[in-house]
């Protein structure tokens, strides 16, 4: 449990961020390669090219979307890239730095995305043993469809908004 509240902001990412990003990529799936017994120079290569090719996706397929630094303290520690839709929004992509995971980062640019959404629903895919998921559903988002290995889950923040109402009212005794 966290005994300070989170001090975080996003900016604009900037073209002096891509050596951060490139080690946020390699220090989030770097365990992905641990079991394979791979030479550190093999999985570094390995890592830039997916690091690389998952940039160049990204921008083709969601050429407006906001791509962000997460920031904590002056400190760059994560990134999130969201494509603002009329109708949703769609969070393509979610990373936090293993140092600081499990703080309630990630929990509070979620919240915050919500907040953002105004009541448009948020999409996103996650890979299906991400534990990032459970993350997810603890916030609403359902799973709607799979295509191995990925999840594609919806968070419907109206509706999610009026769930946490009448449970807190539920628990004051009210209504």
């Amino acid at each position: 449990m966290l005994s300070t509240p989170l001090n975080y902001s996003c900016r604009i990412c900037q073209p002096e961020d891509a050596a951060f990003l490139t080690d946020l990529y390699f220090s989030v799936h770097v365990n992905e390669f641990a079991t394979l017994g791979l030479p550190d120079a093999m999985v570094r290569n390995l890592l830039r090219m997916q690091s690389d090719a998952q940039e160049i996706d990204y921008r083709r397929r969601f050429p407006d979307a906001r791509r962000l630094i997460v920031e904590a303290h002056g400190v760059r520690i994560g990134r999130m890239v969201v494509d603002d839709k009329d109708d949703s929004l769609h969070l393509v992509d979610i990373s936090i730095s293993p140092t600081h995971q499990r703080r309630g980062f990630g929990t509070g640019l979620l919240q915050d995305l919500i907040q953002e959404s105004a009541g448009r629903p948020i999409r996103l895919s996650v890979l299906g043993h991400n534990p990032a998921k459970r993350l997810y559903e603890r916030l609403g988002f359902q799973v709607v469809s799979e295509a191995f290995p990925y999840m594609h889950m919806e968070c419907f923040p109206q509706h999610e908004s009026r769930r946490l109402a009448d449970s807190e009212r539920a628990e004051a005794g009210v209504g």
